[in-house]
């Protein structure tokens, strides 16, 4: 949630905001939040298979004093506990980014971030020949949603580009592939800022 003045309101008093909040505060809802309402099917699809995999690691013989129903929430929560690292992972190299393309001190969590990392990503940014002019910004535009824009770099020919930093396991010779909403969210971005 955001004001309308681009101000984060994911949290009142240390707790997840509301709807009931955000509607008594006339907060707009993060683009993110909006692209919900779309369905993922390669995300549902690769949940269930990560779903699948836990079993392999927490089999079901090891666990006989639990329900069916126990076990299945065992599962559920192991593959939840494997998303927030997955997630808290992305939130070290986001830091990382904002330090390289600042210039800055590297965090100290950057120390999770394998060495290579670091001149391979300084390498491909300076071959895209773009500048950084702001990095986490947020915004809440007229159209009623808001949001934080990781990166809004220009090229030399000021043409303005907006980038989400994205991180995921790949497999050597495998294409990446991308979640159905990523370029819907960047399109969200390039229309409210």
């Amino acid at each position: 949630w955001y004001t309308r003045e681009a101000i984060s309101m994911h949290e009142i008093d240390g707790k997840p905001t509301t709807l009931r909040e955000a509607r008594k505060l006339n907060l707009v809802p993060s683009s993110t939040k909006v692209l919900q309402v779309y369905p993922k099917p390669g995300l549902e699809q690769a949940i269930r298979w990560e779903q699948v995999l836990m079993t392999t690691e927490y089999p079901r013989h090891l666990f006989p004093s639990l329900s069916d129903w126990e076990y299945f929430q065992l599962i559920v929560s192991k593959q939840k506990e494997k998303s927030e690292e997955a997630a808290r992972v992305g939130t070290i190299y986001h830091d990382a980014i904002e330090a390289l393309l600042n210039d800055a001190e590297l965090p100290e969590s950057s120390k999770e971030i394998p060495v290579e990392f670091f001149p391979a990503f300084r390498e491909w940014w300076e071959s895209t020949g773009l500048h950084a002019i702001d990095l986490e910004e947020s915004f809440a535009c007229r159209l009623g949603y808001g949001g934080r824009i990781d990166c809004t770099a220009i090229d030399k020919n000021g043409v303005c580009h907006y980038i989400d930093w994205k991180t995921q396991d790949t497999k050597e010779g495998k294409r990446v592939s991308y979640w159905e909403t990523w370029p819907l969210q960047l399109e969200s971005y390039a229309r409210g800022d």
